[in-house]
């Protein structure tokens, strides 16, 4: 009986342990259920807060950052406005600058050409200033040299105190040639219408200053005690040497040449000795002391040495002509030597020193 008791009581202490198991299970699935259900609302107002709190971080994140854009960009823009004021500034002053420069290039630019003009105007053919400073220059034939330093010009010097006169001695076509690229010469005196004919009309040489003052004749001569039986040009053929000038030093051999080619007497003479001269004194000493049978000079020259050279024939006349270059500031005294050269005292002097004067 205590058995079945005890039996009975164990049942009804196992139905009610199940029966709570049960409840307790219940219990706790609901529990389970109610708790995955608020947290499954608590994770979505946990989302929506995080969302809004995000959302509030990032608007707080956003505000700070526009709030830091906002006090960094008046810094900026005023480091940038400070940066254009001083590129500004600095543009201004290389404005300023600038604008100096292009003062200065302007006003030198502006002066220049004047300069130019000036110097144009004083050296030109037309408009040249008067120079009054007491000089002369005056380019003549190299064949001038000794009757202009050793008479005329001196004369001159007497006469005009107050000029000094420079010389300048070359042949006539050098001379020309000098003049054409801009040689600061007043007078030219040149032997051969063809040279000044040529300056003449490039117009560089003043219209109706141009005198033709005297002319000079190449002369054949022989030695004074000379035995050949010569008494023209065409007894050239029984003299066995002739001394003429170096057409490389002197013009006088120059023009020999080209006078003995136009007379068909130059290849006759090439068969000869022929003895080349470099100065008219070393010409006439070959003919004085009879190292050459005859030869070629100018009459001036030849006359000088009338008592030891004959002169047996002139021939082939040249003519020297005497003009002012539009170039000089000079023309005043440039008229005045042209006055003293053509005066009756020089011109008598001319033909005693065997030139002759040009007809009129």
């Amino acid at each position: 009986m205590k058995r079945v008791l005890v039996y009975i009581l164990a049942s009804v202490m196992v139905f009610s342990i199940a029966g709570c198991g049960s409840s307790s299970d219940e219990t706790a699935s609901a529990g389970t259920e109610i708790s995955a259900e608020a947290a499954e609302s608590q994770m979505e107002e946990s989302l929506q807060t995080g969302s809004v709190e995000a959302s509030a971080e990032m608007e707080g994140e956003q505000a700070e950052e526009s709030e830091a854009a906002e006090g960094e960009a008046p810094e900026g823009e005023a480091a940038e406005d400070g940066e254009a004021e001083g590129e500004s500034q600095t543009s201004a002053e290389s404005g300023e600058e600038s604008g100096e420069t292009v003062e200065v290039v302007e006003s030198q630019t502006g002066e220049e050409p004047y300069q130019e003009e000036g110097e144009t105007g004083e050296t030109g053919e037309e408009g040249t200033e008067p120079v009054n400073d007491g000089k002369l220059v005056v380019a003549a034939s190299s064949t001038l040299r000794t009757i202009m330093d050793e008479q005329f010009i001196p004369q001159f010097n007497e006469k005009y105190p107050d000029i000094a006169v420079e010389m300048v001695y070359d042949s006539s076509e050098n001379l020309q040639n000098q003049i054409e690229s801009g040689a600061a010469y007043d007078l030219i005196f040149l032997g051969g219408k063809k040279y000044m004919a040529a300056l003449q009309e490039e117009g560089m040489v003043i219209e109706g200053s141009v005198h033709a003052l005297m002319t000079n004749e190449l002369a054949f001569v022989v030695p004074r005690d000379s035995r050949l039986g010569i008494i023209t040009v065409a007894d050239l053929e029984k003299a066995g040497s002739v001394a003429i000038g170096d057409p490389i030093y002197l013009p006088v051999g120059e023009y020999t040449i080209d006078t003995l080619k136009e007379q068909e007497l130059w290849e006759g003479v090439k068969e000869k000795e022929v003895y080349l001269a470099t100065s008219v004194e070393e010409l006439l000493g070959m003919l004085i002391d009879g190292t050459a049978d005859c030869g070629f000079v100018y009459q001036n020259d030849a006359v000088l040495e009338a008592e030891k050279i004959h002169i047996v024939e002139g021939f082939a006349p040249t003519t020297y002509r005497l003009g002012i270059l539009t170039s000089t500031g000079r023309q005043e005294t440039a008229t005045e030597f042209i006055d003293f050269m053509s005066s009756d005292e020089v011109l008598a002097q001319l033909v005693a020193n065997g030139f002759t004067l040009p007809e009129s």
